[in-house]
């Protein structure tokens, strides 16, 4: 006789989590909010940390929460993917 297999509802669940934040990685300014070949993109621009100049860090895919030209806080919540 074989085991007998659990119903759907007996199996255990596999849960995604929330929608992943993405938080900014410096102070800075939200550069580019748009779509690029059809998929979500939120560029910001931040100092160096060496003081040379701007960075720019770029996330895809990624559903923005702050809008083009917006100061950004170091942690601060910008998005989710």
């Amino acid at each position: 006789m074989s085991a007998r297999r659990p119903a759907a509802a007996e199996r255990p669940a596999f849960r995604l989590s929330p929608k992943p934040a993405v938080r900014a990685p410096a102070d800075g300014r939200v550069a580019f909010v748009g779509m690029v070949a059809g998929k979500p993109v939120l560029s910001l621009d931040h100092r160096d940390p060496d003081g040379d100049g701007l960075l720019r860090t770029t996330y895809e895919p990624v559903l923005a929460s702050v809008d083009r030209g917006a100061t950004v806080r170091r942690g601060e919540v910008v998005g989710t993917v």
